[in-house]
């Protein structure tokens, strides 16, 4: 009986050591899926970005619609705001600063009380390019050394190991890169008002990280 009983207990332990490997190789097998995935994601080559965008600065520009809708008074934003990390989930709370206290000014918390939210809207519209938003700054437990956060984006052009990263975007700066990258020559702002979109070639260079000839270029109307 009891050798019956060792060659049980035997069995049941090969059972769960190969159950063990198995899912083990699982794990491993759905971690270096997620890796390539990540790695291999779809982008552009930064020459051809420069040279589509020489194209828009030596181009026309066309008829626009100049008027928008009326310009209104924004609401200015709760004294306190809080942000959610992304990432490591943890809240940040930013408070408006008293007269002669140290706090967080009305431009922080209104970015990221009204404008935040449309950024992430809108980084999903732009096709073509590798690009994220880098929100580390807001969060106290990822950037604890940040005085004054701003808003990245991250760019990785395809074949380059070293990513393209521009702080203090708008959501107007990726508005124009979507539009770009889309073939629109035009520009609408948040008031639905339209400019050339070549009028803002030289922002765009800036946020795409590529140099193009601005010499015989000029901002139309």
């Amino acid at each position: 009986m009891e050798y019956i009983a060792i060659a049980v207990a035997a069995f049941f332990i090969a059972i769960l050591i190969g159950i063990t490997g198995i899912r083990a190789q699982s794990e491993k097998q759905n971690t270096e899926s997620h890796e390539i995935t990540v790695v291999s994601r779809k982008s552009a080559k930064r020459e051809d970005i420069k040279q589509r965008l020489q194209k828009l600065a030596d181009s026309k520009a066309p008829t626009v619609k100049k008027m928008g809708a009326m310009c209104y008074e924004m609401a200015g934003p709760p004294e306190t705001v809080q942000y959610i990390c992304p990432v490591c989930g943890e809240k940040t709370l930013y408070t408006l600063g008293k007269d002669g206290e140290e706090g967080s000014d009305w431009h922080l918390n209104n970015f990221i009380e009204y404008e935040l939210e449309s950024c992430r809207r809108a980084i999903k519209a732009v096709k073509g390019l590798d690009i994220r938003l880098d929100e580390s700054q807001f969060c106290k437990k990822c950037s604890p050394e940040v005085k004054s956060p701003k808003l990245a984006i991250v760019i990785i052009y395809e074949g380059e190991k070293e990513p393209h990263r521009v702080e203090g975007v708008s959501r107007n700066d990726i508005q124009l890169i979507a539009e770009f990258l889309a073939g629109s020559n035009k520009h609408t702002d948040e008031f639905d008002a339209e400019t050339p979109l070549k009028n803002h070639v030289k922002r765009l260079s800036e946020l795409l990280g590529v140099k193009v000839d601005l010499k015989n270029m000029k901002e139309e109307k």
